[in-house]
């Protein structure tokens, strides 16, 4: 086995490596060298994945860093000087700053951008560094476009939802007030009890064409604009244009997917239809894996190598696995299961009565903290919210969504009030350090709803995938509290079923967590 020097390991870090960085740096450059292309980094929150990533960077001298958070690619920025890009459409134009670059002033009239263009500007840095940081969504986007010049290594961070955010990049969904908010006046849903074949026959025979046709008339409306008269009928018509050229995109993304026999759900009912892409290994083998020479994969949840490389489609020969537990203290993350029933569906009911009441228990055990509750779903989040209304307890509570997510959670970062976020779908991409929260609450076990067919085929399929995304999700929820070896909060499962989930699914939760169990 190949060995690297310390003194030669030490000098990719851009400051002196601390806790087992130094060790774990060199088990996945060795792991390179004897002949795996992929390294596969499981590494609790606290363990430095950035610096990690970055010498790693290093010693290939030139490479991409991926990840799904834009708290995290100004994290790379701040810390390590890591330049990073957004998708266009997080840009002010500079000739017109109602507009985006997504379709900017100099966009619409020339089909190029101006000197001082912002997107260019970070594209161009991006480009010219050794280094570069993006998220999923704009990565898929610029490799499908094969606009990106090929590096040794990229490293994708938090990769433990880069099969969910290639599986987004093959789902579409309609009702009928989606086309009419395109202006398409002569296209309705398809019938619950039509054939998934007439239903793919409707996307690609009617709809395809229709949202072409439509893209390429706002387009053509677009070039006709006065270069800085912005009005509301403008702004319509841009958005028009946004939409069905982004539509137009997944629906080739998923023709080209069957095409190539990959499976793909559909699922409607009398309002909607959904088409989404089964797996996503496919879209990793077209538009990951020509990118680079070598891969570092790393999550603080990535629980299980079988089921991670099976989702991934990769060969267990070609992947080096590393894996290691929390340097947390254990009394700063302990993890009370204090049972209050059985939030199954047919348990419910009787249990709620319970949990609100506990709910109401442990907000007063924190009068002065934040903190977060996890309830899996909206419906358990509007029952507790409805419930408490009116109580101190109550007016504690911040769920954000829609619209007012953003806004809501920066009034809860900002303010000095105890606030408390209730949601079911904050379960990761949020950091709550120190004061943010110093509790966390986990009010249902994070099963995937079996309802949904696109979840009942893969478990039907794998049931072994739908244990490993409880397990996930679980970890994940914790995770949000605890984001240092001095950070602090104590975390409460309030569901009964975690007890049976543990029992038999105990191998997928890893021993680190597992230590911080409290049966109370």
């Amino acid at each position: 086995m190949i060995q690297i020097p310390d003194e030669k390991l030490s000098k990719l870090f851009p400051f002196p490596p601390r806790g087992n960085q130094l060790e774990i740096v060199r088990k996945i450059i060795s792991g390179y060298l004897n002949g795996k292309r992929h390294v596969v980094l499981s590494l609790p929150t606290g363990g430095g994945k950035s610096v990690i990533a970055y010498a790693v960077s290093k010693f290939f001298k030139e490479a991409y860093i991926i990840t799904n958070q834009k708290i995290l690619q100004e994290q790379y920025k701040r810390d390590l000087n890591v330049p990073y890009i957004l998708g266009r459409s997080n840009y002010i134009c500079a000739q017109n700053n109602q507009l985006t670059c997504e379709l900017g002033a100099c966009k619409r009239i020339a089909a190029n951008y101006c000197d001082s263009c912002p997107y260019l500007k970070d594209r161009q840095e991006t480009r010219d560094n050794w280094i570069t940081n993006m998220n999923y969504a704009y990565f898929l986007n610029i490799t499908k476009a094969r606009n990106l010049p090929h590096r040794p290594l990229l490293v994708m961070d938090e990769s433990h939802v880069l099969e969910n955010e290639m599986i987004k990049a093959g789902t579409i969904k309609f009702t009928d007030s989606t086309f009419k908010a395109l202006g398409i006046t002569d296209i309705k849903i398809p019938k619950v009890k039509d054939s998934d074949y007439d239903k793919r026959n409707w996307l690609f025979e009617e709809v395809l064409p229709k949202l072409r046709e439509q893209y390429l008339y706002y387009k053509n409306q677009i070039k006709q604009f006065e270069k800085f008269n912005f009005t509301k009928e403008t702004k319509r018509i841009i958005g028009r244009y946004m939409a069905t050229d982004r539509m137009v995109t997944i629906i080739s993304e998923i023709k080209k997917e069957l095409a190539d026999h990959q499976k793909v759900i559909i699922q409607s009912n009398k309002e909607q239809i959904e088409f989404k892409l089964l797996y996503g290994y496919n879209l990793f083998e077209k538009y990951f894996a020509r990118q680079a020479d070598y891969f570092l994969h790393m999550s603080a949840t990535i629980l299980n190598k079988d089921q991670y490389c099976k989702k991934l489609n990769l060969s267990d020969d070609e992947v080096e696995y590393l894996e290691y537990d929390s340097e947390f203290p254990i009394e700063n993350r302990l993890v009370h299961f204090t049972p209050v029933g059985s939030l199954s569906w047919k348990n419910k009911a009787n249990t709620i009565p319970t949990l609100i009441k506990r709910v109401k228990e442990l907000l007063n055990e924190f009068p002065d903290s934040k903190g977060i509750i996890h309830t899996v779903n909206y419906e358990l989040a509007e029952v507790i919210i409805d419930q408490l209304y009116g109580t101190n307890e109550g007016s504690r509570l911040l769920m954000p969504r829609g619209t007012n997510k953003q806004s809501i959670l920066n009034t809860f970062y900002k303010s000095s009030n105890p606030y408390v976020l209730i949601s079911p779908s904050l379960a990761e991409g949020l950091d709550l350090k120190d004061d943010l929260s110093r509790f966390c609450i986990i009010c249902k076990m994070p099963y995937a709803n079996i309802t949904d067919k696109w979840v009942k085929t893969r478990l039907t399929l794998d049931p072994n995938w739908y244990a490993n995304y409880t397990a996930e999700t679980l970890v994940q929820m914790c995770g949000r509290s605890i984001r240092s070896k001095d950070d602090f909060a104590t975390t409460y499962i309030l569901d009964e079923d975690f007890l049976s989930f543990a029992e038999r699914f105990y191998y997928l939760l890893p021993d680190w967590w597992k230590d911080s169990v409290v049966c109370d």
